[in-house]
């Protein structure tokens, strides 16, 4: 049970670190909500400019993946990054690969700074 919990940990972590920093780059007030699974959606619909309401879209059965595909998507757009790789996260077991691109790769022409540039 100990080993149980420690995975699901470190999968909560690994899947929550880059939309922490997606959240710093878009400069959100909550950024620690990342780490909280139901709070992570309320964070998504924040950077992606959508109404809190929405979570009440996420009790529709299946709409949850529909709905992780079209923010994902829509954050990546506003990142300077291609829509489709946004799309992308909800592919089963690679999902997580377009997050880390995500908030991770830094285009030479991006809107936001580097998190780890010297100001």
């Amino acid at each position: 049970m100990v080993a149980f919990l420690f995975w699901v940990a470190v999968i909560n972590t690994l899947q929550s670190l880059p939309v922490y920093v997606i959240a710093k780059k878009m400069e959100s007030d909550h950024a620690f909500f990342a780490f909280f699974p139901i709070l992570q959606i309320i964070l998504l619909l924040e950077l992606d400019d959508k109404s809190w309401q929405w979570v009440l879209v996420c009790t529709i059965p299946g709409f949850v993946w529909v709905l992780q595909a079209f923010l994902w998507a829509n954050i990546a757009e506003r990142l300077g990054k291609p829509v489709w790789i946004g799309a992308c996260s909800i592919i089963p077991g690679i999902g997580i690969i377009p997050m880390y691109y995500i908030a991770f790769y830094q285009d030479p022409d991006a809107e936001y700074p580097d998190l780890l540039e010297e100001k």
